[in-house]
């Protein structure tokens, strides 16, 4: 199920229900699509949606240079405005969660909001 959900959000597609993880290019990927949504989520004001999608980002090791700068940097912005009961509670949600529970929840953030949509840009790239 999650493999067709990611195609439609053109999200790398990957079999959660396999015994194997996802490749380092898959999973760079799917960060990098997380990231895109964050930022979508926002300019939505859906703000405690992308402060969970980047709490989670942002704790992963494996996060490359860029997408982390990225992230690093729309998080900074949203710390800004919003409260920090909002940042502590993203946070705390991000301590929970793995990479498939992570995509499920961003999944199902793009469908149930009909105008978000993914940007078809490279990060860093405004």
């Amino acid at each position: 199920m999650a493999e067709r959900r990611l195609a439609v959000f053109g999200m790398p597609a990957f079999d959660f229900a396999g015994d194997a993880a996802p490749s380092e290019e898959t999973r760079q990927r799917l960060y990098e699509a997380m990231t895109l949504l964050a930022a979508a989520c926002i300019e939505q004001g859906l703000t405690q949606t992308a402060a969970d999608i980047l709490a989670f980002l942002l704790r992963q090791p494996d996060l490359s240079v860029t997408a982390r700068a990225a992230a690093e940097d729309i998080f900074a912005d949203l710390e800004s405005r919003i409260c920090p009961r909002v940042i502590y509670d993203a946070k705390e949600f991000a301590t929970d969660m793995d990479l498939s529970a992570m995509i499920e929840y961003a999944l199902d953030t793009l469908e149930g909001e009909p105008n978000l949509t993914l940007a078809q840009r490279p990060l860093g790239v405004a």
